[in-house]
């Protein structure tokens, strides 16, 4: 079934989980209905065979050798019974209110017995509306065909600007539906919210995205912005071995508001064979969703190498406090999993975002370096980890070649630094000296440490 379109509906797709362009469309997005973020079923009108509940699973659905019928149907997944005179349908309540931007409408394993045809609702209600059968919701996906035992990608060409708290999938006339994901983006309600309050701007429950990595081998990275600390390992974020030379793993994120960072929170617990030996942070600030797509974006470095154990909460005092970011990149030396990281900060107000976007091009980028290259230059220059610090300063997932970015005289001095061997090191060290020779630094600021200190493990 190819794309369809019609005057009053959005324009939807149905493709083959392979599409690249339907995967890129929702990729970027996260799953508001999965039951790690919360996500909940709050009504049904028939769960014969197998509960709803199953619907909401983060994991790919498998067959259960348990059947609940001599016919065969499986557990995992959502079966209602047969000959349904009108439609079944579930209603979940989503854990934070978003803006949808697709579906993915799975009825693996479901043959003989898979609803033939879905549309999605969705709503902005309270809890007692939505179980209401006299509410009007609205249509976000019309009537699709569904196959068996396939994954149905939709990604919504004019996907809606407001949030929803409520979705409800239909069914027609009834059947099996093994996964439903709800792909989209978290809205926070931040006028409840007074902007000096501290908070985790990372959390994907305040807006935070995970939106690129160097590998995410074992599982994926967005992980690590989820509620709690996690079941096993493989709700965290993992990378494969590296077998390279100062080998580092990386993921960005996009931070769910503008604000000033203040602490970090690294925790590996349940990685014990498999723990990062150290790890830093950089930010920047970005209009971009992925600033390695931004020519203009700088990187700071606001944590030093700093080494990790396992199965550990590691708390870490972050540098540039006084400097607004719109990403962090965590680096970890050289692979290996960690479970959740929380950026402790808070908002920028919105008179403090106009007019840094007023601003010129050059001072947005460089961050009023007038006023701070002495906190800089401590922070990513006078390390005694210098080579380190520049050598892993800005790796982008489009290139090889690592670029240290230097503040001399508050401009960005940018050159491309292949540490290859220890005379290498020694010359980049001897040069990078060279070009920050002729700044002062300036009484007044000063340079925060980071502190570490680690909770005990649950």
């Amino acid at each position: 079934m190819g794309n369809q379109q019609s005057s009053n509906l959005p324009v939807y797709y149905n493709a083959d989980p392979t599409n690249e362009a339907t995967f890129h469309a929702l990729s970027k997005y996260i799953d508001l209905a999965s039951s790690q973020l919360g996500s909940k079923i709050v009504a049904t009108s028939d769960e014969f065979f197998a509960p709803a509940k199953n619907l909401l699973k983060p994991t790919a659905p498998i067959k259960d050798s348990e059947r609940t019928t001599d016919h065969g149907a499986w557990y995992d997944g959502w079966e209602t019974r047969r000959h349904n005179p009108k439609h079944d349908w579930v209603i979940i309540k989503l854990a934070f209110p978003g803006i949808i931007a697709g579906f993915d409408i799975d009825t693996a394993h479901f043959t003989g017995n898979h609803a033939p045809v879905a549309s999605v609702d969705a709503c902005f209600v309270d809890d007692t509306t939505a179980k209401s059968p006299d509410y009007q919701w609205e249509e976000l996906l019309p009537k699709v065909e569904l196959g068996p035992s396939s994954r149905h990608l939709l990604a919504l060409w004019n996907p809606p600007t407001t949030p929803v708290n409520y979705v409800r999938l239909n069914i027609y006339p009834d059947g099996g539906v093994a996964r439903f994901r709800v792909y989209g983006t978290v809205k926070p309600n931040w006028s409840q919210q007074a902007s000096a309050s501290q908070l985790d701007l990372a959390s994907v429950g305040n807006g935070g995205r995970a939106v690129a990595c160097s590998n995410q081998y074992f599982s994926t990275m967005s992980n690590l912005l989820l509620p709690g600390r996690g079941a096993t390992m493989k709700d965290g974020w993992e990378t494969k071995r590296s077998r390279k030379p100062n080998h580092s793993d990386w993921v960005t994120v996009k931070l769910g508001a503008t604000g000033y960072l203040d602490q970090a929170e690294i925790d590996t617990y349940q990685f014990k064979g498999n723990y990062p030996q150290a790890a830093s942070l950089q930010a920047c600030y970005s209009l971009l969703d992925n600033p390695d797509e931004d020519t203009d974006c700088f990187w700071f470095q606001v944590l030093s190498k700093s080494p990790l154990e396992a199965h550990q909460l590691h708390y870490f005092n972050l540098d540039l406090a006084d400097q607004p970011f719109t990403h962090v990149r965590l680096n970890i030396y050289p692979d290996g999993g960690i479970k959740r990281l929380r950026i402790r900060g808070r908002r920028c107000t919105e008179e403090e975002i106009k007019n840094r976007k007023a601003a010129p091009t050059g001072a947005s980028n460089a961050m009023a370096v007038e006023s701070s290259v002495s906190a800089v230059k401590e922070a990513t220059i006078e390390s005694t980890t210098m080579v380190e610090t520049i050598t892993t300063a800005s790796i982008s997932s489009r290139a090889s070649t690592p670029m240290a970015t230097v503040l001399v005289n508050g401009q960005a001095a940018v050159k491309n630094a292949r540490v290859r061997d220890d005379d290498d090191a020694d010359a980049l060290r001897a040069e990078s000296s060279a070009m920050t020779a002729t700044p002062k630094r300036s009484r007044k600021t000063k340079s925060r440490q980071p502190s570490v200190s680690k909770g005990a493990a649950l």
